[in-house]
């Protein structure tokens, strides 16, 4: 009880010193109600429900706050960077690059077209946002983020225009972007010592040529068509032109060393590396190329199929002198930035959005408050309660749709507008505090 005293406490001294972002008193203290809901234990979050934990009536504030208040999102994320260095930074952490995905319908917002979904696997429609993680020995945490802007978006300025994009921003790459965030912790003077990426940015050069002149260390996974030379070649063994081409040196020397990636429990495989050289890439002055290679522990059934072990390379910048086992343990750590997802999705709330709105409240296809949506997936269900030996306290649904609901469009085929306020002289909401639905709420 203590420990959560203290991080109440913490959590209320942080969101106060956050105050001056807000142009009035008012949003500042919704920002604060809005922070404790999202990581409140709700099971539904959205603005009705976060609402009622605030003790407002409507989510009117809470709606207001996210899309018409004037406080400031950039300024908020140099407190929040300024917040994590002061409290994780360390020398040794490392920097993981990756992007995330949220699944959309329609073609109004912003970014949003059919592309890549690492979610699902495939071509979908929606939105990519390149994330920047912080990990160090005492936490991880989000550090910075960009909105991949498709060309399809960066080419039409009209429409690019009617959703709000300033005309000065241009197409960039997920690896331009993720230069941009890299440099903006270089400038800040962010404590790190080791860059790390999925193979989207590993392949490509002109992120490993900045790393290269920034004499910053990197484990990157990177594709087996890779451009690669070494080892030298010799008669009865084939040319190395690209990484796969080492599996064949790997399988006849077979030299494997089976250790730990420790980023999420005891994660076993066999790792073996070359050194290596890149065309046209020079490492740093004292840094030296290698590739690992790491395979499964067992064999796996893969696609057509085929039983095989399963392998992954990565490429590697660092100085000749430092252990080949130090990037092992650096490219488990990138796992890292899936864990924020993964919290930022199920626990804060923050997950698949659908195409009406959870927090700024828009028509419904159906009576009733929005449902948790756009700020996410439930988080995991609440235990059930016990069963109420009051009988005048179990009609929640008759209660909900007699008199907790306002009047609203329900749409979306015409105007539908139907009211459920409740009679005059009505008496209030019979049902249990522990029992009652977030989004209900008695009107008197």
């Amino acid at each position: 009880m203590e420990h959560v005293e203290r991080w109440a406490e913490e959590l209320a001294a942080l969101t106060g010193g956050l105050g001056h972002l807000c142009a009035r008193p008012e949003p500042r203290e919704v920002f604060a109600e809005l922070i404790e809901g999202l990581l409140s234990d709700l099971g539904r979050k959205n603005g009705w429900t976060m609402a009622g934990r605030a003790g407002h009536a409507t989510p009117h504030r809470i709606q207001k706050f996210l899309g018409e208040a004037s406080w400031s999102a950039d300024g908020l994320l140099a407190e929040v960077q300024a917040y994590a260095a002061r409290e994780l930074g360390y020398p040794s952490a490392t920097l993981v690059l990756d992007d995330t995905q949220v699944i959309k319908k329609g073609d109004k917002s912003v970014g949003v077209g059919h592309q890549h979904c690492g979610t699902t696997g495939d071509v979908r429609n929606c939105q990519v946002m390149v994330m920047l993680t912080y990990a160090a020995a005492s936490g991880h945490t989000f550090y910075d983020r960009r909105l991949y802007l498709p060309q399809s978006w960066a080419g039409d300025r009209e429409r690019c225009r009617a959703a709000g994009v300033p005309d000065e921003v241009a197409f960039a790459t997920k690896p331009q972007l993720g230069i941009a965030m890299v440099q903006g912790a270089v400038a800040g003077g962010l404590p790190f010592s080791w860059v790390a990426a999925d193979a989207d940015y590993g392949k490509d050069p002109a992120l490993r040529s900045w790393l290269h002149g920034q004499r910053i260390r990197y484990v990157l996974a990177v594709p087996l068509t890779l451009p690669v030379q070494g080892p030298p070649g010799k008669p009865c063994l084939p040319k190395v032109a690209a990484a796969g081409d080492l599996l064949h040196y790997a399988t006849v020397r077979e030299q494997w060393e089976r250790r730990s990636q420790g980023s999420k429990g005891q994660r076993a495989y066999d790792w073996t590396w070359f050194e290596v050289t890149l065309p046209g890439q020079i490492p740093a002055d004292g840094f030296a190329h290698q590739l690992l290679i790491r395979r499964s522990t067992e064999k796996k059934q893969l696609a057509g199929g085929r039983d095989d072990f399963e392998y992954a390379y990565f490429l590697v910048h660092a100085p000749a002198t430092d252990p080949v086992t130090e990037a092992i343990v650096r490219a488990g750590v990138r796992w890292k930035i899936e864990e924020n997802n993964e919290l930022a999705k199920q626990i804060t709330g923050l997950g698949t959005p659908t195409t009406s709105s959870s927090i700024t409240g828009e028509p419904r296809t159906r009576p009733g408050p929005p449902s948790a949506t756009t700020t996410g997936a439930a988080t995991p269900s609440q235990p059930p309660s016990a069963p109420d030996d009051n009988p005048s306290r179990t009609d929640h649904k008759r209660c909900e749709r007699a008199r907790c609901f306002p009047t609203f469009n329900s749409g979306p085929k015409g105007n539908r507008t139907k009211s459920f306020s409740p009679a005059p002289r009505r008496p209030p909401c019979l049902c249990a505090p522990s029992l009652l639905p977030a989004h209900c709420f008695p009107r008197r």
